[in-house]
């Protein structure tokens, strides 16, 4: 037999099967991106997550696997049952709730996928790991890139220090929410490397020795008969080239690269998500000592205490608008959480019900801070499934972090650890953005959940495997034994007693049998439904994607638009940006009455307050001018640090007359301290009105 020549390149067999498909979802999901398109890049990643979902689980499917335990379901299984099901006994359910119930559920049909493509070999779970930290180093390159002023897949709307992608990730704190998790797994994967580089050249050079010894005898004619036929010496792990290509240090360069790119975001979120990912793989580290762990977590304690006096000193908590208006945010998710701690408003639920929420904080007191941009999460994933799903979920939710931080823990190893300290680092993430809402580190946090099941099943696996064939062999050695004894009459116990032996081992054998086969059946239906779902998910959100994004371009071109709106509405009914930009449409083409329609429509998918202006404007063409006047006082009174109802207001008073109100009302705009061009706008206008009436 010839060895193979050195030159030669063998892919490993743990890179050729099913098992890296679930890596490469989620790095196509991250990578998936659509230069210029400054709102549908999660769309565009939401379908080809779907798709790509759907082909995971035909080519799983080929495999024909087994469904995993009812123990190994509860977490994950509990968490998404609870946010899809409570909510559903609640008398104020989102029209949200069912697509984000469809989203939530391809989180689980992702988990259960990966874990049946994992659940084999620890080669193919190494592999899919190894797959997704090198498929991250593009993003980290173009992240590095965009901070240094790179303009290429970039939106010009956004200007300062802090870089925005819209055809990547979206803004710096949702690529420094996936990049960060992935710095503890890189080093993971380099001390798992590390390691095997020791015991495989150590492996190589004896299986080395051993083919040089077996060289010898073939050639020796008298000892023909000792060379063994059929040897294969081209596997992974022949050859002294493992040693070479396993070294550690180029994951612990990609470590470095992704938390530097992590920090080059100025990401505030994806600087505590690093720390917080590399504390903890630390932490559940069990061969640091003891002593040592317990002093880097009083550390860690220590320093968020100081952190949080020193910007309570400093008051950044009032001065400080993104905290300000991330406290704003958290204030509104409480307040809805307490009015239904048990079920929530539904997924989905919290944007639409942000408007309401927002006025009963404020109370018309015009001192108190709203950030008065779009919402579209509650930026803590912790506190929005608080009222979107109730308490229940939250706790839910949380028990999933605390499993998967005591399954890392007990398993031990590394790779088990980074994969424990990137879920860690996600949660972390979570209690100060919202990763959860992103399509990227969704599908990472499920394909983790799934990576860190299949390596707890198959650490248990062998045990029980263990004792079968205990017990097999067992019994193989009495039947030999019996037929090797002299026949002479035995006892009637003891034939009894062998009787009942191999009577028991048949039976378990076809229990055994059939419970395979029954699993395998139910597995197939599975894995179909998951497919179809995948299909029907990414064909939705692409098509309608497509279809907002004509109607979008159309719109801002002052060209026809309700026909691609209508259409994205027909395959995205969930999508509240799509229904508000089909009632401009239609109010452009003068039919303010199925305006109005859709922008109640509207209300119940987002809170916006273009949207709010906008229905003012179109009620009050058909009220008298007290009737306006009362209308936009009204929306004032709610929202205080609007400007555009004070300017309404002025102009309706002039026109009645009432040049006192006109002049109040105008100063208003003049004395409001927001920050904007609508603003700029609306105080240029009031200047210009005072003018006219000091004359």
């Amino acid at each position: 037999m010839t060895a193979p020549s050195r030159g030669a390149l063998t892919i490993p067999p743990a890179f050729r099967g099913v098992g890296i498909f679930p890596a490469l979802l989620v790095a196509i999901t991250a990578l998936s991106a659509l230069p210029g398109s400054a709102g549908g890049y999660r769309l565009v990643k939401w379908g080809v997550f779907g798709v790509a979902l759907a082909v995971l689980a035909l080519a799983v499917l080929i495999e024909r696997p087994r469904l995993p335990a009812v123990r190994h379901w509860l977490p994950v299984g509990g968490f998404v049952g609870a946010a899809v099901f409570m909510p559903a006994l609640s008398s104020a359910l989102s029209p949200a709730h069912v697509p984000g119930a469809l989203g939530l559920m391809c989180g689980l049909a992702l988990w259960l996928t990966t874990f049946l493509a994992l659940q084999g070999d620890d080669a193919s779970r190494r592999a899919g790991i190894s797959v997704l930290i090198w498929a991250s180093v593009p993003i980290a390159g173009l992240v590095l890139l965009q901070a240094a002023g790179l303009r290429f897949m970039t939106s010009e709307v956004y200007t300062g220090a802090e870089f925005r992608a819209p055809g990547t990730l979206g803004n710096p704190n949702w690529a420094a929410a996936f990049l960060a998790p992935l710095a503890p797994l890189a080093l993971s994967l380099a001390a798992t490397r590390g390691r095997q580089t020791v015991n495989r050249l150590s492996s190589s050079n004896k299986q080395l020795e051993r083919c040089e010894g077996e060289q010898r005898r073939a050639e020796d004619p008298g000892n023909r008969a000792l060379a063994p036929h059929g040897a294969d010496f081209s596997g992974p792990s022949g050859g002294k080239l493992i040693g070479a290509l396993e070294r550690p240090w180029p994951h612990y360069l990609v470590a470095a690269l992704l938390a530097f790119a992590t920090l080059a975001t100025l990401s505030k979120g994806g600087a505590l998500t690093l720390a917080a990912g590399l504390v903890v793989y630390v932490v559940i580290n069990r061969q640091v000592q003891r002593r040592l762990r317990i002093a880097l977590l009083a550390g860690v304690a220590a320093s968020a205490v100081g952190a949080l006096t020193f910007a309570w000193q400093q008051g950044l908590f009032v001065s400080a608008s993104w905290l300000r208006g991330r406290l704003f945010l958290w204030q509104n998710a409480l307040f809805l959480a307490n009015e239904r701690p048990l079920t929530g408003v539904g997924l989905g639920g919290y944007v639409p019900a942000y408007g309401r929420s927002s006025a009963a904080l404020i109370d018309g007191d015009p001192s108190v801070f709203m950030p008065l941009s779009s919402i579209d999460f509650a930026h803590n994933d912790v506190l929005q499934y608080a009222a979107e799903g109730g308490f229940v979920t939250v706790a839910a939710f949380l028990l999933v972090g605390a499993t998967a931080l005591r399954t890392a823990h007990r398993l031990g190893g590394p790779l088990a650890r980074g994969v424990g300290a990137a879920l860690a680092a996600i949660f972390v993430g979570g209690l100060a953005d919202s990763p959860m809402r992103v399509p990227s580190t969704f599908v990472l946090f499920f394909f983790l959940l799934g990576w860190l099941s299949a390596a707890s099943r198959a650490k248990q696996a062998p045990s029980h495997e263990g004792e079968d064939t205990k017990k097999v062999r067992t019994t193989k050695e009495a039947a030999l034994g019996a037929q090797r004894a002299p026949r002479v009459k035995q006892s009637a116990p003891k034939e009894r007693r062998i009787s009942q032996v191999r009577s028991t081992n048949e039976a378990r054998s076809v229990t055994r049998t059939a419970g395979s086969r029954h699993s395998g059946h139910t597995a197939e239906i599975v894995l179909v439904a998951i497919a179809l779902l995948g299909l029907v998910q990414g064909i939705r959100f692409l098509a309608g994607n497509a279809a907002w994004t004509q109607g979008r371009d159309a719109l801002i071109a002052g060209r026809p638009a309700v026909a691609h709106l209508e259409r994205a509405r027909l395959y995205l009914p969930e999508h509240g940006r799509s229904a508000s930009q089909l009632a401009r449409a239609l109010t452009r083409e003068g039919k303010p009455a199925d305006a109005l329609e859709m922008l109640a429509v509207a209300s119940t998918l987002r809170f916006d307050f273009d949207d709010e202006l906008l229905r003012c404007d179109l009620q009050v063409r058909s009220l008298d001018p007290d009737a306006a006047i009362d209308r936009w006082q009204a929306l004032a009174g709610r929202y205080p640090a609007l400007v555009t109802p004070r300017l309404r207001l002025g102009m309706l008073h002039l026109q009645a007359g009432d040049r006192d109100a006109a002049t109040a009302a105008f100063r208003a705009v003049l004395e409001s301290p927001q920050q904007s061009e609508r603003a700029d706008a609306a105080r240029h206008q009031a200047r210009g009105f005072l003018q006219t009436l000091e004359r």
